[in-house]
């Protein structure tokens, strides 16, 4: 299974000093993971340290970039797919 090294790196200083329009906004993460894969990445990143909820594919059972899966999102957050602002490594 792949391990950190290969998944990228999390951009700590976006996530220290995001601006206040993203600082007063509630946060997702959407990740497509396995559950095996989604425990890694929050031992690692610990997303749900700096996110209101975390959807991953295998939860849900949508890949990105199915509108579904985007619309579990904005579902789980409470929040409406216009008035979400969606970012992506992709």
């Amino acid at each position: 299974m792949p391990g950190p090294s290969t998944w990228g790196s999390l951009n700590e200083e976006l996530t220290r000093t995001s601006p206040p329009c993203v600082r007063e906004s509630r946060r997702a993460s959407s990740a497509t993971a396995s559950s095996e894969l989604a425990e890694r990445e929050q031992a690692a990143y610990g997303f749900e340290d700096i996110c209101d909820v975390v959807v991953y594919s295998h939860e849900i059972g949508y890949l990105k970039p199915d509108a579904r899966a985007y619309h579990a999102v904005c579902e789980q957050l409470e929040s409406r797919a216009r008035s979400s602002a969606f970012f992506s490594t992709m």
